[in-house]
């Protein structure tokens, strides 16, 4: 049978294998799910003790940070046994390019239609300034066009700023897998290097690679923790200061409001998020709520749906503009978040099915190649 047609699950354990984790995985998923809460609370203008809550149940920036610190680990531990050459160093960049980039293209596609939708006709209601300010399309040309399919415009209703990171991330790995495995000095040089970074010369994107430097140095650690964390309860325990911290790390140390990735903030949530990959990673089977079969597959279309969430929500808006006024806010905001996950769900297991698993697959089949080649 085609594996396209098998089940998700089925997909991710054969383009994965014995590197999927399925506790963090589900992790990633749940971030995805937060972010897009986070961005439906404040789709509209709603009052300031609303947003506060809003503010405080979806901390979307966490769930940010997250994401770095999970792909600093996984990455790093699916370099591990291999050999630190160019020719492996090639093949890990052209997984990433078909990781990346494929699933991105199909979101670009659906983030034009919500473009073109809202220029001729903008979002109608109480539409608050951030949506309107950052993310309502101001105009498209061909290098816009270009740079977003690059993974680098942000103009475009999409969450390209991440990607940034993440391929920043992927471009310096083999350097950090190399401090990870010949050198711990590299990894205490690139933390002080973006933390000075982000201090002095205010570069926010070299403060939150400091998530790829913890999750590439948790692989040092699974081994002490394995031995050291010997109940579930020292376990609970432990995600419980990991939660804490990412998710208050930010409000607790220096977070500015105009500001919200400041260096304090960043590093201790960094550190919570850390924590918590760590030990749902040495101890899956204290956190079986981790595995259930909808985090699971969450987990599984986190990148689709955490690409396509914001051109839905856009295009949801849009969809329920002309009725806003008959309906109290609350409950117009709860239709958009509903309406908003369902149909971003269904985009994303489709993606996932006919996007990014085909390209993992094609990836797969090129690097035999890539290896005579180089």
């Amino acid at each position: 049978m085609d594996l396209v047609k098998q089940p998700v699950e089925v997909l991710t354990q054969a383009v994965q294998g014995e590197r999927h984790s399925i506790p963090l995985q589900s992790m990633r998923g749940i971030a995805a799910l937060i972010v897009l809460l986070f961005h439906c609370s404040i789709y509209f203008n709603q009052a300031p003790l609303t947003t506060s809550l809003f503010a405080r149940l979806f901390n979307g920036p966490a769930s940010v940070l997250s994401f770095f610190v999970l792909s600093g680990f996984v990455l790093t531990l699916s370099q591990l046994n291999r050999p630190l050459t160019i020719g492996e160093t090639a093949v890990f960049y052209l997984r990433r390019i078909f990781r990346i980039y494929p699933a991105l293209w199909f979101a670009v596609i659906l983030a034009l239609v919500y473009h073109m939708l809202a220029l001729h006709e903008p979002p109608k209601g109480p539409v608050s300034n951030w949506w309107l300010s950052q993310l309502h399309p101001q105009g498209l040309n061909s290098r816009l066009l270009i740079e977003t399919l690059a993974g680098k415009a942000t103009e475009i209703t999409l969450p390209i700023w991440t990607l940034n990171i993440e391929l920043i991330g992927s471009l310096i790995m083999p350097l950090i897998v190399l401090g990870v495995l010949r050198a711990k000095w590299i990894l205490g040089a690139l933390l002080i290097f973006m933390f000075a970074l982000g201090v002095v010369f205010q570069r926010e994107i070299a403060l939150l690679l400091i998530g790829f430097v913890f999750g590439a140095s948790l692989t040092l650690f699974c081994s002490t923790a394995r031995s050291w964390v010997r109940s579930r309860r020292i376990s609970w325990l432990l995600a419980l200061v990991g939660v804490l911290l990412l998710w208050y790390g930010r409000t607790l140390f220096g977070h500015i409001p105009d500001q919200p990735y400041g260096p304090i903030g960043v590093t201790v949530s960094s550190l919570g998020a850390a924590l918590l990959v760590l030990i749902l990673y040495v101890r899956p089977t204290d956190f079986p709520i981790m595995s259930g079969s909808v985090v699971a597959w969450l987990g599984d279309v986190s990148y689709s749906f955490y690409l396509l969430h914001m051109p839905i929500l856009g295009l949801v808006g849009l969809a329920i503009g002309p009725s806003i006024g008959s309906m109290p806010l609350p409950f117009t905001t709860l239709l958009l978040t509903v309406s908003t996950i369902a149909l971003t769900g269904l985009a994303a297991t489709a993606s996932y099915r006919l996007i990014e698993v085909p390209g993992i697959l094609l990836a797969k089949s090129l690097i035999p190649k890539l290896r005579r080649r180089v």
